[in-house]
């Protein structure tokens, strides 16, 4: 199961090769950010612009763009609902193209997680992809050039994940609340100041499940 996600992870986030405006809340963060110095704190950092999937048509339009490939993206309640099509290798889910990758960083929160495939979260920039992504056994934090990224057994409470810069690092951080973040890994190497940033599903199986999120760069009301 690990070789086949570390290998999905790697060729969905770099263009998926074979695989075929919310105002900033003014939320202060709280907490000491786990000892790192180069962020002001652990609660959620608006980056000023996402996507709560209430009042669209088509799906992703208030942060970037749709990914439908063999899958369905529909939004309703304010939540995107990602379905992959049975028997086909399936991509759902929203990408953005250009992103500042900013001390804000990238984060999600996810409404429900898929039974089978994989989710994942990540950014692209200098040939470099970082991610985290979740099959039914484990949660875990990749980046390009591994080959063992590390891993924690899946927790379903963890439904909010994040991906930002520190320096000259890029931390994984999880959490229950998108208030009180844990960071899961450092990796050495800094990401760019733009980024192309995605959450989507790959899938292939019989019966794959739907994926619910409820909403990028979005903090907690």
């Amino acid at each position: 199961m690990r070789a086949w996600w570390l290998c999905v992870i790697a060729v969905g986030a770099c263009g998926r090769i074979g695989f075929d405006d919310i105002p900033n809340d003014g939320r202060i963060p709280n907490g000491d950010g786990g000892g790192d110095a180069g962020f002001s704190g652990s609660g959620c950092l608006s980056p000023g612009i996402g996507d709560s999937f209430d009042g669209e048509i088509v799906p992703c339009t208030g942060w970037g763009q749709a990914v439908v490939t063999n899958s369905a993206d529909n939004v309703s309640n304010g939540q995107l609902t990602i379905t992959p099509e049975a028997n086909a290798m399936a991509i759902g889910g929203c990408s953005r193209s250009s992103m500042p990758f900013t001390d804000a960083g990238f984060f999600v929160q996810i409404g429900q997680f898929p039974p089978v495939g994989v989710l994942s979260l990540s950014i692209t920039g200098n040939l470099t992809v970082w991610s985290i992504g979740a099959n039914d056994a484990e949660l875990q934090f990749s980046k390009t050039g591994d080959s063992t990224a590390p891993a924690i057994p899946f927790d379903a409470s963890l439904v909010w994940w994040r991906l930002r810069p520190s320096g000259a690092n890029v931390v994984y951080e999880t959490s229950p609340d998108g208030e009180s973040w844990t960071i899961q890994r450092t990796a050495p190497g800094a990401a760019p100041a733009a980024v192309s940033a995605t959450i989507e599903l790959i899938s292939d199986d019989p019966t794959p499940g739907s994926a619910i999120v409820d909403g990028i760069d979005i903090c907690p009301e």
